[in-house]
């Protein structure tokens, strides 16, 4: 086994393809998951409510309009990718993945049990997210 296959360093990180990893586990290149097509591009990040970004890199964001936002890729990925959403407040809501391209997405997020005052069940609302795209 090549040494820089996997280096483990001061504080825990590890890294296949690197010596110097950033974070717990950094790879420098492509991934091969069982059987599958080798995932070569993730891009990942956290959307504030207003559509600003809170973490991550690769992307823009916008809120279109109430509960309506479009992550634009910076670099596109080669085909389709796979692509998920989860919230991250108080309130009930079902973030849905819409509209995945090559260079973007869209995520709706909805009220699901209309707990808070003022806010109805299905309705659109803004909210903070996190998504994920992966692919090639």
């Amino acid at each position: 086994m090549s040494k820089d296959i996997s280096e483990l360093v001061g504080g825990g990180n590890v890294g296949i393809g690197t010596t110097n990893p950033k974070a717990k586990l950094e790879v420098n290149g492509n991934i091969k998951i069982g059987g599958g097509t080798p995932i070569t591009k993730i891009i990942a990040g956290r959307v504030n409510a207003n559509g600003s970004k809170i973490s991550g890199s690769g992307f823009t964001c916008t809120r279109l309009s109430e509960g309506k936002y479009k992550i634009m890729f910076s670099s596109a990925f080669s085909s389709t990718p796979l692509a998920l959403a989860s919230g991250h407040d108080d309130h009930d809501h079902i973030n849905t993945v819409m509209s995945v391209t090559s260079s973007s997405m869209e995520v709706w997020s909805s009220e699901t049990f209309g707990k808070q005052v003022g806010r109805r069940k299905g309705v659109l609302q803004n909210t903070d997210f996190s998504f994920i795209a992966v692919g090639v």
